[in-house]
């Protein structure tokens, strides 16, 4: 899931760039609606690119807690084995 969510904020990485220089790359005149629509499109992709960073962080921090949880618990079971020994 980490890197589904790492390839996703990627993806619209290069959409929001792309959007922002289309304008400056075809380097015709842009009319003011053009620019503006562009600029919408730059908001939502770095809107979506936003949520899919918070997603992100939150799936690590899972892996972090269940790694933690792991550890913890062969500790608990090395510690249960050692006096039966």
């Amino acid at each position: 899931m980490f890197f589904v969510i790492l390839s996703a904020i990627i993806f619209f990485v290069l959409i929001s760039l792309i959007a922002i220089l289309i304008p400056f790359i075809t380097k015709q005149q842009v009319s003011l609606a053009k620019i503006v629509k562009h600029a919408i499109l730059s908001v939502l992709s770095c809107t979506v690119l936003l949520i899919l960073f918070i997603f992100l962080i939150n799936e690590y921090l899972d892996y972090r807690m269940e790694s933690f949880q792991l550890k913890n618990q062969l500790l608990v079971m090395q510690k249960i084995k050692l006096p039966m020994q």
